[in-house]
């Protein structure tokens, strides 16, 4: 007998939410996944650096403004979205920049990070500063870390483990396993896999973490945009009534994890 085939999870992760990034982007999405009644991930700087984020020198740092929090507010209490913490200000802090392996197509291309390499008491106190700040601002707790060119390493996650997260989202990094508590997902598509999901009948993965950026958006950036906003919003609604599909948060698919290996 052919056993039931269980639902995709997709978590759609934005990130680089912060004091300067353009509102109408993040309310078509935030727009359109509470109109369809599902959630997503907003992952946010709290302390944006000031000019050019790959510079490593010393830099303005700009701090979530009203405005963008009593924005999102509203959206966060609805249950549209959860939110994750995305560093502490995006500054790479490396010197010398190692080699990504985040996409097949990208190995060799320079990397950034702003906690790799970085000492203990460095990323623990980057990260108590990032998380109490948006915990502060959102009322809410903050337990999935997204870290800035999905960049990490073992410092941190021993780092999130003592402060009680419980999701790191970033890059594949086998060198790096969780000791303790921390589920690591993996991002591992961009919005144009989710099309792809639907019309290709091979195999599928059982959870698809999307990173998505305001640049998706053609009308965002022409050169770089994969889709216009109502496209976005059609494949978005059809995604969520899709049988066999089913948007989730970080946070909700690491418990269900979690309550499954119990099990």
């Amino acid at each position: 007998m052919k056993q039931k085939q269980e639902k995709i999870s997709i978590i759609y992760r934005y990130d680089d939410v912060h004091a300067y990034s353009r509102n109408e982007p993040e309310q078509v999405i935030l727009d359109c996944f509470r109109n369809n009644n599902i959630r997503c991930v907003m992952a946010v700087i709290p302390f944006v650096c000031a000019a050019n984020w790959r510079d490593p020198n010393f830099q303005e740092k700009i701090p979530l403004p009203k405005e963008k929090i009593d924005f999102i507010k509203p959206y966060l209490k609805a249950g549209v979205c959860e939110i994750a913490l995305h560093g502490l200000s995006h500054q790479n802090l490396r010197r010398k920049n190692r080699i990504s392996h985040f996409f097949p197509g990208n190995r060799n291309k320079n990397r950034f990070s702003e906690f790799y390499g970085q000492n203990h008491d460095q990323q623990l106190k980057r990260l108590i500063q990032g998380k109490e700040y948006l915990e502060s601002l959102f009322e809410t707790e903050i337990t999935s870390f997204v870290p800035p060119w999905n960049s990490y390493d073992k410092t941190t996650i021993r780092c999130l483990d003592e402060l009680g997260f419980e999701v790191l989202s970033g890059e594949n990094d086998r060198s790096c396993t969780s000791g303790g508590n921390i589920n690591i997902l993996s991002a591992n598509a961009r919005i144009n896999d989710l099309q792809n999901l639907i019309e290709n009948q091979t195999e599928k993965p059982s959870c698809l973490i999307i990173q998505a950026h305001a640049f998706d958006f053609k009308k965002i950036d022409l050169k770089q945009g994969q889709i216009h906003y109502q496209e976005f919003e059609e494949l978005i609604k059809k995604i969520a009534q899709h049988p066999k599909l089913m948007f989730t948060t970080l946070k909700t698919f690491a418990s269900h994890n979690k309550q499954e290996k119990r099990q």
